[in-house]
């Protein structure tokens, strides 16, 4: 709208309704129409700047916001990408790995436990010989074959050192699944506060309710006896 023509046209139509007024020419009683009309006018163009100036404060604050929140759609999605890659066939893996690493580390210890028993009588374990090969208790050589003279003590060496190779192999294998089960863990933990921190206000409760169903269906196995009492060792 021209403002400044609708000025103009209030003041002519002032001027024109002027030659019947009782006070016209009377400059005490000048009619003050057209001036209050102007000054309203003027009013109503500084309240619509400042409308306007308003207006486009709210307008950069909503794209702001929505920025943000294209933000948050983006993480959440490379978060679920990266949940959906840690199924449950990789998890289950990896804890099957976990109790073969246990399982032959405890047969190891009793391969050992039964060699150590078998060569007692041999004198290699014996704490009563003597660095001579003499029995400290029979006072001369041992009454089963002297240490020295052992055939079998090369061969149940060979067989303890080759043991406690595996054993040693077997203890890594099974602090590596270890350390592999705690990233996990560590992940999911992650995961979990960032479900409740950013997701959960963003998405509708059921989503909300299936995501963590999820994410406590891989945790649950920190809680399993049989790995608890693994990480305590």
């Amino acid at each position: 709208m021209d403002y400044k023509k609708l000025s103009d046209d209030l003041l002519y139509g002032c001027q024109q309704n002027c030659a019947d007024c009782v006070y016209a020419g009377d400059h005490e009683f000048e009619c003050t129409i057209t001036k209050l009309a102007s000054s309203a006018i003027a009013n109503l163009l500084i309240e619509n700047q400042a409308l306007r100036n308003a207006a486009n404060g709210f307008k950069e604050r909503a794209e702001a916001a929505e920025y943000e929140l294209e933000q948050k759609d983006i993480y959440y999605d490379q978060m679920v990408d990266a949940f959906a890659a840690m199924d449950s066939a990789d998890l289950e893996a990896t804890k099957t790995k976990l109790r073969i690493a246990e399982a032959r580390a405890e047969a190891i210890e009793q391969d050992r436990d039964r060699l150590l028993e078998a060569m007692k009588p041999n004198c290699l374990m014996c704490d009563s010989m003597h660095e001579n090969g003499n029995c400290t208790e029979v006072g001369g050589f041992c009454t089963a074959i002297p240490a020295a003279h052992c055939p079998l003590i090369p061969r149940l060496m060979d067989q303890l050192n080759a043991e406690k190779t595996r054993a040693d192999k077997a203890e890594k294998e099974r602090d590596a699944a270890i350390k592999e089960l705690d990233g996990v863990s560590n992940a999911v933990g992650d995961l979990s506060d960032f479900v409740d921190d950013q997701i959960y206000p963003l998405i509708q409760y059921d989503m909300y309710a299936a995501l963590r169903d999820n994410i406590y269906a891989i945790t649950t196995w920190e809680k399993e006896s049989e790995w608890s009492g693994i990480r305590e060792e």
